[in-house]
């Protein structure tokens, strides 16, 4: 039995009706055939995002021009409707989970997208089945190929490549005119506002320009005189990255996290992050290397990995010259945000990932994966060995399981509160080691972002309903603002950092948390240079620029007044 196509279907109806029908129908019925599908493209928007702006409306249209190339009309509107569909949900469960929407590079990062997939409902479900259906059926029957179909088809991808490779600077003369005449702008500080401007397809259509990597030159950073705040005691020195480890000290939202602080005699502060909910690379980008990550649009791991040089100058590198070894590990893939090519090159001495760990692959590594690790590799270094070590944790990641309506909050607790108690033991652990090697120890755990729990973090208090455009009963409901002030960014990053020290000077863990309260994330790196003889030029002036920091200092953007883009190109490349 032969399928008939939705066109099929309909002019074999309208033969069957022509008879009793007007006079005037069969004309205008053969008028309106060729622009049917432009116009169910529109109705289709109803589907989509119900917003019918310029931007939008252009993309539809050029991705529904591809598709009919090789699909036959109609099945070329349900592609075009379906991949909208699944991108725009793709983009909102990436932003409920992250903070952030979906970015052009996304697309092409498996591993990043495969963290993802837990997160999917059944609206990105259907988009991507009816995507799905749309092309195979479109495929089964096929329009014989006419070449005037070609040209309108090549639009989009020859648009997308010259916004990401600019060849002959070719997009000098493209995106500026094309956003001026649809009347609209790329809010490359803004990601989440730009998706919101332009729709999914312009968004990603505008961020998937090529960044160029930051130019060497004359700054004015080191204009500041240095800071010395503690004497060196060159302790083993590791920096845990706790996964959404978030609490308060008051109650609103107290945590396992404060078992830390009371039952293991760490000292507590708070700074502030760049992400929330996600973007765990941007918040490890500046403990690393003690710059901003808000310079430069997306995520810098993302956007610069292979362009980095071998040598680049970050903290770890400061340790290694400092006669120390350094370990980087994390709990989950060696491509996860790219760290299997970032790591070398910002001066691990070794890199070690849950592909040595023994992990059984169901659900997000246990953290004694990553703790057990670490201690093995302690206890088999040379015991006059300085070490530095940098560890991931992952076993708190989002997305959390709601119950009873909790929005997550109970599944959240209990993973943190399993991390947090191997945490105790693992520093208990470390100390034994540690003493037996008659070595002092510094350990500075850190919440990378708070958890994506927004709706709880409205209803508690911890966060003002002045961070939020729209809000709801769940989390995926809340929108945050989309010009943010540093007021609102310091609210919206501020997460739990704790340090311990065991060694002579007694008081030093607490000195080290007060130098760093309140202050963005970036400013941690200058604390650890300083438990070394020689602290350098760098971390001493960023020692004094911290310090001389009065609250969060910047919003969504304006950090290039204190970190020009050349003093990345002197530290990165």
């Amino acid at each position: 039995m032969k399928l008939l196509s939705p066109a099929a279907i309909a002019d074999i109806g309208f033969r069957k009706l022509q008879p009793s029908l007007p006079a005037w129908v069969a004309p205008a019925w053969k008028k309106f055939s060729p622009v049917a599908p432009f116009a169910l493209l529109i109705v289709g928007r109803l589907l989509v995002d119900t917003v019918w702006d310029a931007p939008r409306v252009l993309f539809q249209v050029l991705l529904f021009l591809f598709f009919f190339a090789f699909l036959e009309r109609w099945s070329a509107v349900a592609a075009t409707i379906g991949l909208e569909g699944a991108l725009l949900n793709g983009s909102w469960i990436k932003e409920d989970a992250t903070g952030e929407p979906l970015l052009t590079r996304d697309l092409f990062e498996v591993s990043q997208g495969a963290a993802l997939t837990g997160y999917a409902d059944w609206h990105l479900v259907a988009y991507v089945t009816m995507t799905v259906l749309a092309i195979g059926y479109g495929l089964y029957r096929h329009p014989r190929f006419v070449s005037w179909r070609l040209l309108p088809a090549l639009i989009l991808p020859a648009m997308f490549y010259v916004r990401m490779d600019n060849p002959a600077r070719l997009d000098d003369y493209l995106t500026l005119p094309l956003t001026n005449a649809l009347r609209t702008e790329y809010l490359s500080y803004n990601f989440r506002e730009n998706a919101r401007t332009n729709g999914v397809l312009g968004h990603l259509y505008l961020n998937a320009e090529t960044v160029p990597p930051p130019r060497h030159g004359p700054h004015n950073f080191y204009a500041a005189a240095p800071l010395r705040q503690f004497d060196a005691t060159d302790p083993d020195v590791f920096v845990i990255l706790c996964e959404s480890c978030f609490t308060t000290e008051d109650s609103r939202f107290p945590t396992a996290v404060l078992r830390l602080r009371d039952e293991n005699g760490f000292a507590l502060t708070h700074m502030v992050s760049p992400v929330y909910g996600g973007g765990t690379a941007e918040a490890e980008f500046e403990v690393l290397t003690g710059l901003s990550s808000k310079v430069f649009p997306g995520v810098d791991y993302q956007t610069f990995a292979n362009q980095y040089r071998d040598d680049a100058h970050t903290i770890v590198s400061h340790f290694r010259k400092e006669g120390y070894h350094t370990y980087g590990l994390h709990d989950y893939y060696s491509t996860f945000w790219k760290r299997n090519i970032i790591y070398p090159k910002f001066g691990f001495d070794e890199t070690h990932f849950v592909d040595e760990m023994n992990w059984d692959e169901e659900g997000w590594p246990d953290d004694t994966l990553l703790f057990d690790k670490v201690l093995t590799l302690y206890n088999q270094s040379p015991k006059k060995q300085k070490t530095m070590m940098f560890m991931a944790t992952v076993m708190t990641h989002g997305k959390y399981v709601g119950a009873n309506d909790d929005n997550g909050e109970a599944d959240y607790r209990k993973r943190l509160d399993k991390s947090i108690a191997d945490m105790q033991r693992f520093v208990i652990a470390l100390q034994k080691a540690a003493a037996k090697r008659k070595r002092p120890v510094m350990v500075v755990v850190f919440g990378d972002h708070k958890p994506g729990l927004t709706a709880v973090f409205n209803h508690d208090g911890v966060l003002g309903g002045n961070q939020f455009s729209t809000v709801g009963a769940r989390n995926e409901d809340f929108r945050f603002v989309p010009r943010m002030s540093p007021e609102q960014m310091g609210e919206r990053g501020s997460i739990p950092v704790l340090v311990k020290y065991t060694g002579k000077q007694k008081n030093l863990a607490s000195e080290v948390a007060g130098n760093m309260t309140d202050k963005p994330l970036l400013c941690m790196s200058a604390q650890l240079a300083q438990t070394t003889d020689n602290q350098g030029r760098f971390f001493g002036t960023l020692a004094r620029v911290c310090d001389d920091m009065k609250g969060y200092p910047y919003g969504e953007h304006g950090w290039e007044a204190t970190f020009p883009t050349a003093l990345y190109a002197e530290r990165l490349f």
